[in-house]
């Protein structure tokens, strides 16, 4: 659990002052995206890394 926690900790989420709703997220490697995705955690769709996008999708697929 704490390799896991390890990996993911590392993400930042900055809110603009005048935009609250509006956040940027730093960099998340794929292997954080494949955990927090794993997790069920909802991010805007260009914050995920395209090798998370494509299991998401393939992922996707499987279930239809």
């Amino acid at each position: 659990m704490r390799s896991l926690f390890d990996e993911i900790e590392g993400i930042e989420c900055s809110f603009s002052s005048e935009s609250p709703k509006d956040r940027t997220y730093s960099e998340i490697t794929s292997k954080a995206g494949l955990i927090l995705s794993a997790m069920g955690v909802k991010l805007p769709h260009d914050c995920w890394p395209k090798e998370v996008l494509d299991q998401m999708a393939k992922d996707l697929g499987k279930k239809q």
